[in-house]
Parts: C-alpha cells; sequence; structure tokens
C-alpha cells in the first residue's frame, strides 16, 4: 500500500506541475512523462498479480495469470512507444532552441521535464533492465523492490511445487 500512496503523491505531483505550465511543449512533455509512469507501474502491477496466481494456483499457465502477464506486455508496449515519443518531442525542441538562440533557458526546462535517467544505482547492475528507461533513483530502487519480492514469489511457487504435501495442510493437489 505504501507503494501505490507513492505513486498516488507522485501522480498528483506532476498533475499539478502539468497545470502550472504555460509552455504547450513542456506540457505536452509532461503529460507524455506521466502517461509513461502509468505505464510502468500497470506493468509491474500486472506481472505481480500473475505471480501471485501462480502461487495462489500453483500453475504457471492459470487463466489469471495468462491474463495479466499479456496485460504487462501492452503496457509495456504502450510505455516504449511513449517513450519515443517522449524523445521525438524533445529532439524537436532541442532543434527549435538551436535555431533560436535567445531561448537558452527553455533549452534547460526541457531537459528537466525529461524523467530523470538513473547514472549509478546498485540494484542497476544487480537488474540491467532497470536502465532501459528513463527514471529516476528512487524509481528504480522501488522498481528493484518490487522485482525482488516477484523473485520471492516466484521462488515460494516453485518449493510448493516440489513439495506438494506441505504447506497445504497435509492436503495434496
Amino acid at each position: 500500500m505504501a507503494e501505490y500512496g507513492a505513486f498516488i503523491r507522485d501522480r498528483e505531483q506532476l498533475t499539478q506541475q502539468i497545470a502550472k505550465e504555460q509552455d504547450p511543449e513542456r506540457r505536452q512533455a509532461l503529460e507524455i512523462r506521466k502517461h509513461i509512469e502509468a505505464n510502468d507501474y500497470m506493468a509491474i502491477t500486472s506481472r505481480r498479480i500473475a505471480s501471485q496466481s501462480e502461487v495462489i494456483t500453483g500453475k504457471r499457465d492459470s487463466e489469471e495469470a495468462v491474463r495479466f502477464r499479456e496485460r504487462a506486455a501492452e503496457y509495456e508496449g504502450r510505455s516504449k512507444e511513449l517513450r519515443q515519443d517522449f524523445r521525438d518531442l524533445a529532439a524537436r525542441r532541442a532543434e527549435q532552441m538551436s535555431n533560436e538562440p535567445s531561448h537558452r533557458s527553455d533549452a534547460k526546462r526541457t531537459a528537466d521535464a525529461e524523467p530523470a535517467r538513473p547514472e549509478r544505482y546498485d540494484a542497476k547492475q544487480a537488474d540491467p533492465d532497470l536502465g532501459k528507461g528513463e527514471i529516476s533513483d528512487a524509481k528504480a530502487e522501488r522498481i528493484a523492490k518490487i522485482r525482488e519480492q516477484g523473485r520471492a514469489i516466484a521462488n515460494a511457487a516453485e518449493a510448493r511445487r516440489s513439495n506438494p504435501g506441505q504447506d497445504r495442510g497435509g492436503r495434496s493437489r
């Protein structure tokens, strides 16, 4: 629940930042960023639900697990498309700024709108997928923690599969 609360707080702050922004292109960049973060969060959540379904049902290919893995893939695909849109918008802004030298401060503001990329983070070394998106160190840390929880759930599911008579009140499958 703390993770969800942090996500909601981040979304509210970003919504306020979007509402205050006067520059339409910068506002668009912030809105794209908001959608990227939402899709990333939903992909992580969908993968977590799929893992939990595996543990509960004892089947890797349960109907719910398959459905949520497919949803996660859809969210990840949409997030990838939005990241490309974000890069295209940033490139277009940078080109405009290079043509208009009087707006140097706007170029800096565009760079500030881009989601921070983690430069150094220990979890990134343990999980190379973390560096693929434009995310902050705090989000990279939360994602690493979520993935670690997912691995723990998967390990528990595997342990239950290998010892069917245990952890089920003595009942077998």
